[in-house]
């Protein structure tokens, strides 16, 4: 296969088999090109898997609480994880989001 698909969901925290909608939309941009933009779940996409530029996405979320989009960056590819999980928490105090892997890390 000369594809590789990101796919990204939100899940429950409690229960990761539970998905749920969590994102408005997703931006996603290779190297130079211009942004794709996805605007309904499922979100997903192929990317080739000889490409060599840099990916970056951009989660925005719906306008509960101001929410800032959050971004992701990989360097090529080859460095997006084949399964990343991944905790995001808001401070709408100072507009800023957190990422942890660790589900323990709860916000203070």
């Amino acid at each position: 296969m000369n594809k590789s698909k990101i796919n990204i969901e939100g899940r429950d925290p409690d229960n990761a088999e539970i998905p749920f909608t969590l994102f408005k939309s997703i931006q996603m941009t290779i190297g130079d090109r211009k942004k794709q933009e996805l605007n309904c779940e499922p979100f997903s996409i192929e990317i080739s898997n000889k490409n060599i530029h840099s990916i970056s996405i951009r989660l925005h979320f719906f306008g509960h609480y101001n929410k800032v989009p959050f971004d992701l960056h990989y360097i090529n590819i080859r460095n997006v994880p084949k399964e990343e999980q991944f905790y995001l928490f808001y401070n709408p105090l100072k507009g800023e989001w957190r990422k942890t892997i660790d589900e323990t890390d709860l916000p203070i």
